[in-house]
């Protein structure tokens, strides 16, 4: 039986990138592998791994799974049956059509292939499902393991405004940008009011209405 470490949790994650931001790759990625020797992972055991995606990382995923002695089960729409990560799984479900929102964002077919398959976790890759806390939650209550973020994880690092203020909260380096205060534009009543209490040039200094809250400039003073 293999042993598969699960990913850390959202803030350990950001507190290694603390220390490796704006430093050359080969540095932040030695930084990364020194602290994944020393992290407290959870460790849990699998035999047999599904991999709910296709395609480059799909075959990245297996052959790490093979070297593991871990066994692999591809999932593929009908017309990716001869795929490359189909022929290098140990074995195969289909599940269903070419179009992606029919099989490979399919959440009750790739539940169902799971169940028939016998597989104890999966393996989202990038991109389909891997963000999608929905499907992290179905399989948690199947008694099956996501291997990636927890379904909070998923959802805190998925919502970009979110992200980023966590991210400031660890004193993680961010760009500056939206804070995700969305500040209403006043309606045109409002902006006559404003325009009135100034006159010429000392309006546009002051009120500056004349070009962030309406397209055309005559409207605040017709």
């Amino acid at each position: 039986m293999a042993t598969y470490r699960v990913t850390p949790s959202v803030p350990r994650v950001l507190n290694v990138f603390k220390h490796v931001s704006f430093r050359p790759r080969w540095r932040a990625f030695a930084s990364w592998a020194q602290y994944s020797t020393v992290c407290d992972y959870n460790e849990k055991t699998f035999d047999k791994i599904l991999i709910a995606n296709r395609g480059e990382i799909a075959c990245r995923v297996m052959k790490t799974c093979k070297k593991m002695g871990i066994k692999t089960v591809a999932v593929h729409s009908d017309v990716d049956s001869s795929a490359v990560h189909v022929k290098m799984a140990d074995e195969a479900a289909c599940v269903g059509p070419a179009p992606t929102n029919k099989s490979y964002l399919n959440m009750d077919a790739i539940m169902e292939a799971v169940g028939r398959t016998g597989a104890q976790a999966v393996h989202p890759g990038y991109g389909f499902l891997s963000e999608n806390k929905e499907f992290a939650k179905r399989l948690a209550a199947e008694g099956v393991a996501f291997i990636g973020p927890d379904t909070h994880a998923i959802q805190a690092m998925g919502d970009k405004i979110e992200s980023k203020l966590i991210a400031k909260q660890a004193k993680v380096n961010t760009i500056p940008g939206f804070d995700g205060v969305v500040k209403v534009r006043p309606g045109p009543q409002i902006v006559n009011e404003r325009c009135q209490s100034h006159s010429g040039e000392e309006e546009s200094a002051m009120c500056g209405s004349c070009t962030r809250c309406t397209a055309t400039p005559r409207k605040c003073h017709n």
